[in-house]
């Protein structure tokens, strides 16, 4: 092959890297690409011409993987390979930014310690937003029982509902 295609890595996990291009390629090219990623053996690769580029799956190092990239027409750009991060190896924290004494970061930090004590003393099966969205089906299931249907437990099951679509939208996938 003559001409090399220059990508940079986007994104790299343990396993799985993620390759841009430079420049714009059309999705027959990108396809090319990752059949002649995939004859080396040594990874796996799937073309995602909406983002330019590459998605590489692979057990082995990352160096064996990046020097076959050259056998393939793609070539990295000086110094920029990246080596994976190691098993298991968490994030760096995350921690919001707030000037001291802010009322909503103290408010915040409360709400943050009492969620954080409720889940010590439940062992971890229970949080404050669980515990709301029982206490509000219990509380809906007491008014059907009263026979307040269309006030109280419907407003209090779609509280329920509205908590239970938040957290399922907030869970780690």
């Amino acid at each position: 092959m003559s001409e090399f295609i220059l990508v940079r890595v986007a994104h790299q996990t343990v396993g799985r890297t993620r390759l841009v291009a430079l420049s714009p390629l059309d999705g027959s090219t990108l396809a090319a690409c990752a059949t002649r990623v995939n004859a080396s053996g040594l990874a796996r690769a799937e073309a995602r011409p909406r983002s330019n580029g590459l998605i590489l799956t692979h057990a082995g190092p990352w160096q064996a993987v990046a020097d076959s990239l050259h056998a393939a027409g793609l070539r990295l750009p000086a110094g920029a390979e990246l080596a994976p991060a190691p098993v298991g190896a968490a994030p760096p924290a995350r921690t919001p930014r707030r000037p001291a004494g802010h009322p909503i970061g103290a408010a915040y930090d409360a709400f943050a310690r009492s969620n954080a004590a409720v889940a010590e003393a439940s062992g971890g099966r229970l949080d404050i937003t669980n515990a709301a969205f029982l206490l509000l089906v219990a509380s809906g299931m007491v008014q059907l029982m009263r026979g307040q249907i269309a006030g109280p437990a419907l407003s209090l099951f779609s509280q329920a509902l509205t908590l239970a679509v938040l957290h399922g939208k907030a869970a780690p996938r």
